[in-house]
């Protein structure tokens, strides 16, 4: 087995120790699983009936999440994160620091993002050091380093060693490239019902992958690929998961999807016949159990474990009662299988997220689109703080009905958004121009009547979907840069000044620089735009703010 390198923490903690009028102190290595030694947390901005991340630990949340998805797109060759936290109330007092639990945003992340932790290695976790006044106890830096597991880690000269803290970006540009085909499976079924789809997206992972019995039984194999969601997608017949990575494609591919029926995906764990993690899945406010992983056994496929209720659910657990099931000749023999969530998970979902719908759920009821959620006034949705940089823009974009939430106590800021909603939403703060000629290309796929059937042909007209055939077509997900080169074309294409960033490309050079002139976006630190990423809810409406109102530009 490799061994790890630990290079630069002692030169790091003698740079930082020398900083007049400041002192370091380092945190202890953390070494996590799910809801194991951390704190507990799962979901950005808090789950329902469960622990709520603070406004401090949410913005350290979105930092820490931009920064882990620049290392999973092969963006940087450091996992080592410098926060500036001046102003936002963190001190140090008896030696530990208040105000934020680091852990809590660890596991946040772990249990939310899927696709963005995919090189992290959790069994090795993440060390924190931190800067601090001697004399106020004020913390101004906090410096995350993160370890990165063996399959993505640079390796050393002579190839039996690996940088701990250094991603190799060759090895996970091309993980990102993979998992990229999880994009082409939801655009694929975005036509379907939404059960239709839920079916598809377990038919799918479940042709793609084995369970991988060698990784799960220990045998010398290190934390990475089997546990992740890169292996489910590279189309590679070779690669195989564990329940992990079975639980963790699945809720990102619900997470990419657009449901007409209020839909969410989420990661739990506890035990089976072992240690497991599996799926839990709210439509409509009940619960279902999705395991996706003995959904690819033989009788598992029979469907007895997929969105499945229980009678005898409980807050700690459920027993799920497969019938015997005659194929022609061969019959599969009745069974009892029995999952008890984690004490963790269960104190921190609380008992009414957790306990299961009496029954399984009946696809008939997915029918039928949910009602529209109603427009909430502003600062009354439960996930976006105050204090969020993008709160002022969703309030905006609710009253100028640009947009609303996704449920209608839920904005859901971190959800990606497509071509055909950022091209929607931009339509729709230009005041919904409406002509005749405003008809959406054949390519695009779209019928009339579609929500973004007219955005489409008015961005026609103005010349704005020349790439997005190459770029995914209307339901592709739109990065940063693209969403800017829409606003720029929507204001006329006008010129820019010499602001640059070292990350893009030409292609999308004087949309950027016009941004930065007039106030629209500074970047996301360091020099860089990230281009590349993609563009959640949260940015977009905080972009149009500023596109549109001039007086919350940036000075």
């Amino acid at each position: 087995m490799m061994k790890r390198f630990f290079a630069l923490l002692l030169a790091l903690a003698l740079i930082l120790a020398a900083l007049p009028g400041t002192a370091l102190a380092a945190g202890d290595g953390l070494r996590t699983g799910y809801f194991t030694d951390a704190a507990d947390a799962a979901y950005a901005g808090g789950t329902p009936g469960g622990h709520t991340l603070n406004s401090v630990e949410q913005k350290i949340y979105n930092s820490l999440k931009a920064s882990f998805g620049r290392v999973a797109a092969g963006e940087l060759s450091s996992s080592e994160f410098k926060l500036d936290t001046t102003g936002l109330g963190i001190t140090r007092s008896g030696g530990r620091l208040q105000g934020l639990d680091s852990g809590a945003v660890l596991t946040a992340l772990l249990m939310d993002c899927p696709y963005e932790q995919y090189w992290f290695d959790k069994t090795e976790g993440w060390q924190a050091a931190y800067s601090y006044s001697s004399a106020t106890g004020a913390v101004s830096s906090i410096t995350f380093r993160c370890a990165v597991s063996q399959d993505y880690a640079k390796t050393a000269p002579g190839g039996e060693n690996y940088y701990l803290y250094q991603p190799d970006p060759a090895k996970t540009r091309a993980a990102a490239a993979a998992v990229r085909n999880a994009q082409a499976v939801v655009e694929q079924h975005k036509n379907s019902s939404d059960y239709d789809k839920l079916s598809a997206y377990r038919d799918y992972i479940c042709d793609q992958v084995d369970y991988h019995k060698a990784a799960a039984q220990g045998n010398g194999y290190p934390f990475g690929d089997p546990w992740q969601l890169v292996s489910v997608f590279d189309n590679d017949p070779a690669t195989n998961v564990v329940c992990e990575g079975y639980a963790k494609a699945f809720k990102y591919l619900c997470d990419l999807s657009s449901f007409s029926n209020d839909i969410g995906c989420y990661l739990v764990t506890g035990t089976t016949t072992g240690p497991h993690m599996w799926n839990l899945v709210r439509v409509n406010g009940q619960s279902y159990m999705a395991d996706l992983t003995n959904s690819d056994s033989e009788w598992g496929r029979l469907g007895d474990l997929f969105l499945a209720g229980a009678a005898n659910a409980t807050a700690d657990g459920f027993t799920i009662q497969c019938p015997r099931h005659d194929l022609g000749s061969y019959h599969y023999p009745a069974t009892t299988r029995s999952y008890a969530y984690q004490e963790e998970t269960a104190a921190y979902y609380g008992g009414q997220f957790l306990t299961l719908a009496p029954a399984r759920l009946d696809p008939a009821s997915l029918s039928k689109p949910a009602p529209e959620p109603v427009p909430v006034p502003g600062g009354a949705f439960d996930d976006v703080d105050p204090g969020d940089f993008f709160a002022q823009a969703v309030d905006w974009a609710v009253s100028a009905k640009v947009t609303r939430g996704v449920t209608g106590t839920t904005f859901v800021p971190g959800r990606s958004c497509t071509h055909a909603e950022i091209l929607t939403f931009l339509w729709r703060a230009k005041g919904e121009p409406r002509d005749s000629s405003y008809i959406a290309p054949v390519w695009a796929g779209l019928e009339p009547g579609h929500y973004a059937y007219t955005a489409l042909g008015w961005a026609d007209t103005l010349g704005m979907l020349g790439g997005l055939p190459a770029n995914g077509g209307p339901g592709a997900f739109c990065t940063r840069a693209q969403a800017m080169d829409y606003i720029w074309a929507a204001f006329g294409r006008q010129a820019g000044g010499s602001a640059s960033f070292s990350d893009v490309p030409g292609r999308y050079a004087q949309a950027v620089s016009w941004a930065v002139d007039n106030g629209i976006t500074n970047g996301t630190g360091g020099g860089r735009f990230s281009p590349d990423l993609v563009c959640d809810r949260g940015t977009i409406v905080t972009f149009l703010h500023r596109a549109f109102v001039e007086e919350v530009r940036l000075k």
